[in-house]
Parts: structure tokens; C-alpha cells; sequence
């Protein structure tokens, strides 16, 4: 029967490769990504402490245990951009239970420009309107002008 030795980075690399779909199951699609990238580091640093004590048989070190907490981070979050979102995996997983988990969705006013600009492009400029006079007597400036914007050229 074949043995298979599990070193620090071994489970490091193992460890990172689950924990983004892990992240992506245990919170709404709304979620904010302040909070799951907190929740990536938070996950990160437990696996990368469970790798050095698994690994270690019970001698743990400090640095050891530190510098596996950020390989697992650095890990999780290169395989989860260069992994798992750009082929899909990512959405599918929050697509799964996209009203399950930890987050709420973010406030109307914290959109991001890019969305911003989409919504100013397709907006048509808001028209003026006259106002009827109270008193005819009592209007002493006349009603805005209304101009039409040019035609754009095809």
C-alpha cells in the first residue's frame, strides 16, 4: 500500500485550494468582499495552524506556524483568481445557496463606478419644465429656454 507523506506545504497547497469554494458556500452572493476576504484570512490562518500541528507530530514553532498561515493565504487567494473565478467554479459554488450564510447586501449608495457610469450613459438629460405663474402680475423673470441638444452624427 502506497504511503503518502503530508509536509506543511503539501497541506498548505491543499488547504488553499478549498478554502475560496469554502468561502464562497458560507456566504450570500451579496455578501461584501470586506468580508470574505476577512473570512479567507480568518480560514487561512486555521488551516495554516492545523498544517504545522498535523505536520509537526505535536513540536510546533512559532515562525513555522506563522509563515503557513500567510503561504495558505497567499494560496487560496491566487488559486481563487487565477482558479476558480475566471472558469466559473467560483459562481457556481455561491450560485448554489446564493441566501445562505454570513453577509447582507451592500448599501444602494455604495455602488461602484463602474455600474455609475453604465446608469449615466443610458440616461437621457432631464427636460425643464415651465412653471405656471402664481399671478400673472407677479412674474418677473421670464421662463427658462429650452434648447434641443445636436443630433449625434451615424
Amino acid at each position: 500500500m502506497a504511503v503518502i507523506d503530508l509536509d506543511v506545504q503539501t497541506l498548505n497547497l491543499i488547504s488553499g485550494t478549498v478554502i475560496p469554494l469554502l468561502v464562497g458556500f458560507v456566504t450570500k452572493k451579496v455578501a461584501s468582499g470586506g468580508l470574505k476576504a476577512v473570512l479567507n484570512a480568518l480560514l487561512s490562518a486555521v488551516a495554516g495552524a492545523v498544517s504545522v500541528g498535523i505536520a509537526a507530530s505535536g513540536h510546533i514553532v512559532v515562525g513555522e506556524v506563522i509563515t503557513s498561515m500567510i503561504t495558505t493565504f497567499i494560496a487560496s487567494t491566487a488559486i481563487y483568481y487565477g482558479m476558480w473565478k475566471p472558469t466559473g467554479v467560483a459562481g457556481t459554488v455561491a450560485d448554489v445557496v446564493p441566501q445562505f450564510g454570513l453577509g447582507s447586501p451592500p448599501l444602494p449608495d455604495m455602488e461602484t463606478e463602474e455600474k455609475g457610469e453604465e446608469d449615466v450613459e443610458t440616461q437621457e438629460p432631464p427636460v425643464l419644465e415651465q412653471e405656471e405663474p402664481a399671478d400673472a402680475g407677479d412674474d418677473p423673470k421670464p421662463a427658462p429656454k429650452r434648447t434641443r441638444r445636436p443630433k449625434k452624427p451615424q
